[in-house]
């Protein structure tokens, strides 16, 4: 039987990889992307954003872009990031 240790190490690896995939997923969500399509990386303005479309945000008003990185650590990093004018 396994101890409490590892018990709990193991509860907490799959709390992160189910953690990390939801995030992918409403990230994918946002750039109206799907599972199986090839990500594209860039960034896109608020406004382009199909989701978006439908429930307009508030802080997302013209001078915010949705820019999207990748990292060696996480595939999808979203931040809103104020657009360059």
């Amino acid at each position: 039987m396994e101890s409490k240790m590892e018990r709990s190490m193991k509860m907490r690896m799959m709390k992160k990889k189910t953690m990390m995939r939801l995030k992918k997923q409403i990230i994918m969500e946002i750039r109206g992307e799907h599972r199986n399509r090839v990500p594209v990386l860039g960034t896109r303005t608020a406004m382009e954003l199909p989701y978006l479309e439908q429930e307009p945000l508030s802080f997302l008003e013209p001078p915010y872009a949705v820019s999207v990185q990748s990292t060696s650590f996480n595939k999808n990093v979203a931040e809103f990031v104020p657009r360059k004018t």
